[in-house]
């Protein structure tokens, strides 16, 4: 069993698949959102990792999260270079073009390579990993947060008549409310 630290750009449901795969292995799985979407707490702890996953995909070549983790997992030398579907080595950064790139689908290359690295040595002093949060309105997967949609009362809870005054108070009640929440 290996301790991941898996680097990508954009939503969790992109890496859900290699994500899954590897937590079958019964590697421990982490990414960013397990450090409070801090980069600098990531790679602060990044030396405890066995491996670090680099999802090269659209947008990862100027994401300076991504490519800070990625440059010092490097450094490290526990990096290994994955690649979405369609992605070209040529849109690499040129420093990270010397590292042989695997595509994301190749399983047994990954296996191999993860099996490839030495442990990292020391004690290691990882967080919990959260638990994966549903997708919903505003959330993208990879935002720290998540907003519920908005649902109609229950019939229940629904008021039967209102005369006009009622409504009209009710209106101004909440033109109040969603100017407050404006400002």
């Amino acid at each position: 069993m290996a301790h991941i630290f898996l680097s990508y750009v954009d939503s969790t449901s992109r890496v859900k698949p290699l994500r899954d795969s590897l937590t079958r292995q019964r590697h421990q799985v982490y990414s960013l959102g397990d450090f409070g979407y801090s980069t600098s707490a990531a790679v602060q702890k990044l030396s405890e990792f066995d491996v670090v996953i680099a999802v090269w995909s659209e947008g990862t070549d100027s994401d300076e999260s991504f490519l800070a983790i990625a440059t010092e997992a490097s450094r490290l030398e526990r990096l290994i270079s994955v690649r979405a579907p369609g992605f070209s080595t040529d849109t690499m950064p040129e420093s990270f073009r010397q590292f042989p790139s695997l595509p994301v689908s190749d399983a047994t290359g990954l296996a191999a390579r993860i099996a490839a690295l030495p442990p990292a040595s020391g004690h290691k002093n990882l967080p919990a990993i959260r638990p994966e949060r549903a997708e919903g309105v505003g959330s993208s997967g990879s935002a720290p947060y998540r907003i519920d949609a908005i649902q109609a009362p229950a019939a229940a809870e629904r008021t039967v008549s209102q005369g006009p005054s009622q409504t009209a108070s009710n209106q101004k009640a909440v033109e109040a409310e969603a100017g407050r929440l404006a400002h």
